[in-house]
């Protein structure tokens, strides 16, 4: 609630917000922009479920439709099927590094996982799916598919033709890409589905952060108010408004997509590697617990994520050790939080 759901919708919105700034030619300050675009998300959540989830499907489809097509011009362009407005770059390979190899990594491992975690979200709303012993398991599944091999093809297209030297003095690659593949046009064109995919992508995670906050409220591991759905609009009011707040504050304080980004993916793999801890620390203690869907390779699967979440955190915070010490020094304080949240409320399930 306090660093990595904010961050993370913060992150995504401000990608909106340069990206609006750079097509239309606005002076607006980016973090405020960024939180005006999360206060008009927020409300659109607060004001019902069933409008919030058409627009979520709404947005997504266009970006994997757009994403497919970028795919399909650069593939085409490629084989000569349509040609590109300068031939393809010579071999990217000797392209000197700009930085060290770890603090690089860092930083690109950073962005990949960031594209990536969108598999998470959907068990954040978990208590609205239909029967999600079943359900759960096939969208995670496909949805990280389908991820995977839209971002592998189109990360083959960029470097087919855009060079490195060009990727390096630019904060998005896409509009090169269209550039070179349909003109001037194109350009423009990608950036206003940049825009409407940062959009969709920022709304998804307004809706699915303030659902676990809602969801520990309503456990009794949260303050209650937390906890409260709008008689009118049957939303969780309090916990959207909570998030929003929050993250305004992330963005005021860190300003920048890469703090953000980094911020987020620092703070959520350490959650990560627990939960992949939990499920061999379960199979210990409650080893006749009902368990409808069983991990592939155990203990083989959860080993590995558990190593890649150490990886991840350890990159992180070589990468930027005072502000990590900082994120650790929070969490940290939640241990002691919980147990005196424990012994002044004691626990009472209420769903």
């Amino acid at each position: 609630m306090l660093l990595t759901k904010p961050a993370a919708a913060g992150g995504i919105a401000i990608i909106f917000s340069e990206h609006l700034k750079s097509l239309t030619g606005w002076e607006l300050n980016a973090p405020l922009l960024t939180c005006l675009t999360l206060t008009v998300l927020t409300i659109i959540n607060w004001l019902g479920v069933t409008g919030s989830t058409r627009l979520a499907i709404a947005l997504s489809a266009i970006k994997y439709t757009a994403i497919a097509a970028i795919i399909l011009l650069g593939v085409a362009a490629a084989l000569g099927l349509r040609p590109a407005s300068a031939p393809p770059p010579p071999g990217f390979l000797s392209t000197p590094p700009p930085m060290a190899l770890l603090p690089a990594l860092a930083v690109i491992m950073a962005g990949i996982m960031w594209t990536y975690d969108g598999w998470a979200d959907v068990g954040s709303i978990a208590g609205e799916v239909r029967h999600p012993g079943r359900t759960l398991p096939r969208v995670l599944f496909l949805g990280t598919l389908a991820v995977v091999v839209l971002y592998v093809l189109i990360n083959a297209v960029y470097l087919y033709h855009v060079p490195l030297t060009a990727m390096r003095d630019t904060t998005t690659v896409a509009p090169l890409l269209t550039e070179r593949l349909i003109g001037p046009a194109g350009a423009a064109a990608v950036t206003v589905l940049i825009i409407l995919s940062a959009l969709g992508s920022s709304h998804v995670s307004v809706m699915t952060g303030a659902r676990v906050t809602f969801a520990q409220a309503r456990d009794g591991l949260l303050f209650s108010v937390l906890g409260r759905i709008d008689p009118r609009t049957q939303t969780p009011a309090v916990a959207l408004f909570t998030q929003l707040a929050l993250s305004c504050l992330a963005v005021s304080l860190l300003q920048d997509f890469a703090s953000l980004a980094s911020t987020f993916v620092f703070t959520i793999w350490i959650f990560y590697g627990l939960g992949a801890a939990a499920v061999l620390v379960l199979r210990r203690t409650a080893p006749d617990a009902p368990r409808p869907f069983r991990v592939p390779f155990y203990p083989l699967l959860p080993i590995l994520f558990i190593l890649a979440s150490i990886g991840m955190t350890a990159l992180q915070f070589s990468a930027a050790p005072a502000r990590s010490a900082l994120w650790l020094a929070v969490l940290a304080a939640g241990v002691p939080a919980f147990f005196l949240w424990r012994r002044l409320h004691p626990i009472t399930l209420q769903r």
